[in-house]
């Protein structure tokens, strides 16, 4: 396997959107996040009063998953929504490493943020996993079939 260390952030807007559309997500994530159409096109839709930032993960010159951030109007919570790396990809160590990699950029792009949650199919262990290993905690259900995880960033 080469380096985790080549994944990129590349920020989305409608001239590049379609980069990730090749993205394939398992059935859980496609459930979870209402098909892969969906995935695709929540990405930079807005939300009033909150800032949306659509990120494709780059590895070299293959698009390996994509995310949004959510940040509040005082910009001192941020939520990750959309978190999907392709199935290929999936299990090799790009999730924790893509994870590590938006945490940072959260972390020296807005430095009011304190909190940075997100929710996550509560069948979907994987994933769970995951996030309690980049520190994330058990925050509390989340509708009728998620959990949300919290994580309080180091100041």
């Amino acid at each position: 396997m080469e380096s985790l260390n080549s994944i990129k952030l590349i920020p989305l807007d409608q001239g590049n959107i379609m980069m990730i559309k090749d993205i394939v997500i398992t059935e859980s994530q496609a459930a979870f996040e209402n098909q892969t159409e969906r995935h695709v096109n929540c990405l930079l839709n807005p939300i009033p009063g909150r800032t949306v930032l659509g990120f494709a993960l780059k590895k070299q010159q293959t698009i390996i998953g994509c995310f949004r951030l959510i940040l509040s109007p005082e910009e001192d919570q941020c939520s990750l929504s959309a978190f999907a790396i392709s199935m290929e990809f999936q299990n090799q160590g790009y999730g924790k490493k893509s994870l590590v990699e938006i945490i940072d950029y959260v972390s020296a792009r807005y430095p009011k943020a304190n909190v940075f949650g997100l929710s996550v199919n509560s069948k979907n262990t994987t994933a769970k996993r995951l996030y309690e290993k980049c520190g994330f905690e058990y925050h509390g259900p989340f509708e009728e079939h998620g959990d949300t995880y919290r994580l309080k960033l180091r100041r």
